[in-house]
C-alpha cells in the first residue's frame, strides 16, 4: 500500500490491517479463525466505505 493510500485510509487503521495481513501471510497454520473473525466483523464495514470513497475520488480526477 502507497504510504499516502495509508494515509487516508488511516481512520479504519491502515497499518493494523497491513499488520494482519503479514501475520496471516507468514503464521497461516497458527492462526485462530474466532480471533480473525472479530476485525472482519467489526471494521470491515468501515473499510469497504473508505475504499469506495477512494474510488470515487479517483474517478472524479
Amino acid at each position: 500500500m502507497r504510504r499516502t493510500d495509508a494515509d487516508r485510509l488511516d481512520d479504519i487503521a491502515a497499518r493494523g490491517a497491513a499488520g494482519m495481513r503479514d501475520f496471516l501471510a507468514h503464521h497461516y497454520f497458527a492462526t485462530r479463525p474466532d480471533i480473525i473473525q472479530l476485525p472482519i466483523d467489526k471494521r470491515l464495514p468501515s473499510l469497504a466505505a473508505a475504499v469506495a470513497r477512494l474510488q470515487d475520488e479517483a474517478r472524479e480526477h
